[in-house]
């Protein structure tokens, strides 16, 4: 009998060798494995729950006309060593999204570790080297760290089951949290020393769920006098893990709206739906108002007041009849004392109203500006929003030394064709914008465009020449009338004008080039000589013998 069994198997065997296959007997097999190559998915955008509060940050920075700043970003260490996740390379995303229309950040991207280096850094390093690259010093810089990581800090399990002789039933349900915490900070980067009050610190709690079933069934049964057993068991699982990488996400996206909003001045809890009657938040109002000068204060009331409605004026900054009646008003409307005076209880109240949404909590308006023009003409009723066009030096005091250097920021509020002129010391005036290092001469709405680019290389750049008062003024039209402006100031870009002795005739011949009115923005700043040395010491004399 067993001889039968050998030989059965042998000849079946045999037959299997005879029809052996090759790839091309089942090129079908072969096709279909790019098919299961691809990715079952695809991939999703990161999209997280502060993506709305960094848009808002990137228009709030826009609004108050923080200026471009270079920022650099330490490596952000997990001192847990349970979180592997590319934190520092998070913050610069972070960054980059508030600054996508306002330009506030760029981030000097340099690595020291010769580890670390890639390709970019090793030829960055041999070219500082050969004096062929130039690499800017950083204003700031972010630093911190993931701070701790406690696991399984709550547990919570609950197991129901029922059993019999010959069969069980039975499920179980699992909740394990851990709490994750990162601090971050920024520090002036000249000094190497961090800045005080501005820091945040944050904490996300992360873990898991886990829910199971499993049944099982013993039966038995007597044939011919022989007993058989047979059983079936069953087990299924659903478990939920809440990922370590998208927490540490939403906590540096957190801790860097904090960060930048303290830094900037700005309302940053605005954007994070955070009730502005927190003590923290009212302690940091109290300060910001307390720094304030008087003329600063007026101008935040008069611009505030104007977007509500209650001031027709200027934002002059300085007190007028209209200014009182409306602070009054507002400060009646608000249950305020309606004093007509400046203080802290009317900033604060005025703040609130900073960001505006609807009812979907869609930002309708974010800063002193109206986001949708019809809400403008709505309020004020046939009056149309005014044009905006600004100019925005790299320091607040407009105070420069001989050989300063100094460049500029323009935003427009919609697309418009830009044209800027320099008018030095001496009155000489300079077409600076556009120019052979920057030729387009329309600049996109909302964007912030530096003149010159210090961030290029191969740009020219304005240094302070002689003791005196100097300018920039900057016309925009929504037509590119630069035909007709070289035909009366044929003077190419970057060198001195002939043709216009002063920034009211350039102003002039813009107004004669077009029908619509043009928009203008016009900055100055004065320059100081350099202290004189101290005279050289007469040596001494010797006394005569």
């Amino acid at each position: 009998m067993k001889s039968l069994i050998l030989l059965g198997c042998v000849g079946f065997l045999a037959a299997l060798s005879g029809c052996a296959i090759t790839p091309r007997d089942r090129v079908d097999f072969y096709q279909d494995t790019y098919s299961e190559l691809s990715p079952v998915v695809r991939p999703q955008r990161t999209v997280t729950s502060f993506a709305d509060s960094l848009a808002c940050m990137d228009t709030m920075l826009r609004e108050a006309y923080v200026p471009t700043t270079l920022v650099a970003t330490k490596a952000i260490p997990d001192a847990s060593g349970l979180v592997s996740v590319g934190a520092k390379d998070m913050v610069i995303t972070a960054l980059a999204k508030m600054s996508h229309t306002s330009n506030a950040f760029r981030v000097v991207d340099y690595e020291v570790d010769p580890l670390k280096q890639d390709t970019v850094q090793n030829l960055t390093s041999l070219l500082l080297n050969a004096g062929q690259i130039n690499i800017f010093k950083p204003a700031i810089y972010i630093s911190g760290g993931i701070s701790h990581l406690e696991k399984n800090t709550r547990g919570k399990r609950r197991d129901y089951g029922v059993s019999g002789r010959d069969a069980e039933f039975g499920i179980t349900r699992e909740l394990l949290a851990s709490v994750l915490g990162l601090e971050l900070h920024m520090g002036d980067f000249g000094t190497r020393t961090l800045l005080p009050g501005i820091y945040s610190s944050n904490e996300i709690s992360t873990g898991l769920a886990g829910s199971g079933i499993s049944a099982g069934g013993l039966a038995t049964a007597k044939i011919r006098g022989t007993t058989y057993s047979a059983g079936l068991q069953y087990e299924a699982s659903d478990d939920v893990t809440l990922g370590l990488g998208v927490a540490t996400r939403t906590l540096i996206e957190l801790g860097l709206i904090e960060l930048v909003g303290r830094w900037a001045r700005v309302p940053y809890w605005q954007c994070l739906a955070v009730d502005q009657a927190h003590p923290e938040i009212q302690r940091e109002l109290a300060l910001w108002f307390r720094e304030l000068s008087m003329p600063e204060r007026i101008t935040e009331l008069q611009n505030g007041l104007s977007v509500l409605g209650y001031y027709k004026g200027e934002a002059s900054g300085t007190f007028n009849p209209g200014f009182v009646r409306a602070l009054r008003t507002f400060q009646a409307d608000r249950r305020l004392v309606p004093s007509g005076t400046v203080t802290f209880e009317t900033y604060e109240t005025l703040l609130r109203q900073y960001v505006s949404a609807d009812t979907h909590n869609k930002f309708q308006r974010i800063g002193w500006k109206d986001i949708d023009e019809k809400l403008a003409a709505t309020r004020l009723g046939s009056q149309q929003p005014q044009a905006a066009l600004s100019i925005t030096l790299p320091k607040a005091d407009p105070q420069y030394a001989v050989g300063e250097s100094i460049y500029f920021n323009i935003v427009s509020d919609r697309a418009r064709y830009v044209y800027c002129y320099y008018q030095d010391s001496k009155g000489m005036v300079t077409r600076v914008y556009p120019s052979t290092f920057q030729t387009s001469a329309l600049l996109e709405g909302g964007r912030s465009l530096l003149v010159p680019n210090i961030f290029d290389p191969n740009t020219f750049s304005l240094e302070m020449g002689a003791p005196g008062k100097q300018a920039l003024l900057c016309l925009a039209n929504d037509d590119d009338v630069m035909a007709k402006i070289v035909a009366e100031m044929p003077e190419p870009a970057l060198s001195p004008m002939r043709s216009a002795a002063s920034l009211a005739q350039v102003e002039q011949v813009f107004a004669k080039a077009t029908d619509v009115p043009v928009v203008k923005a016009q900055a100055a700043w004065n320059v100081s000589a350099p202290p004189a040395a101290a005279p050289a010491a007469a040596p001494a004399r010797r006394p005569r013998q």
